[in-house]
């Protein structure tokens, strides 16, 4: 454990705070608190400070993007947007994050369409996965990610030259 080994290492009263990071969700905070607590208590750390990470930040982003191309395979429809892993959406590969994908000014319809959703680039990985809708998507369609959130903008990249997200604060 991390914090056992920086009791270990630093003499007590070295810092006077303690900066843990972020990313912790609420399974680990019980046994996380005891342990912590008690770091604390062995270093004579005052003061801890917790970064927001993704189980606080994740809902608060929305990814608004739309439908380039709609084609036809062996396996299903396909629909490629204009967003992608590459554009902020990597942890659905990494971490194998669930997202919804959502029609804007969808009517209240049954989920009866289903697609394979991808990105723009040609890259195999660029896939995000089965998603219903209420009617065949269409070229130039709207489409929301919701909970895209913490780390959308700094895991996107410039890969195949697409550029990075436009970020719009409501």
């Amino acid at each position: 454990r991390v914090l056992d080994r920086l009791v270990t290492l630093f003499p007590p009263g070295m810092f006077d705070y303690l900066n843990i990071g972020g990313g912790l969700d609420s399974s680990e905070s019980a046994p996380f608190r005891n342990v912590l607590l008690e770091a604390c208590r062995s270093m004579k750390v005052n003061q801890v400070i917790l970064e927001p990470g993704r189980n606080l930040l994740d809902p608060c982003a929305t990814i608004m993007t739309s439908v380039r191309n709609v084609v036809k395979r062996g396996n299903g429809l396909w629909a490629h947007l204009d967003v992608g892993i590459y554009s902020g959406l990597l942890d659905v590969v990494l971490k194998k994050k669930s997202i919804s994908i959502l029609l804007l000014d969808a009517e209240e319809l049954p989920m009866t369409h289903r697609y394979h959703i991808s990105g723009p680039t040609s890259d195999s990985l660029d896939y995000l996965g089965q998603f219903d809708f209420p009617r065949e998507l269409a070229v130039g369609d709207r489409l929301l990610i919701p909970g895209s959130g913490a780390y959308t903008n700094v895991l996107a990249t410039q890969f195949c030259g697409f550029d990075g997200l436009e970020v719009v604060v409501l």
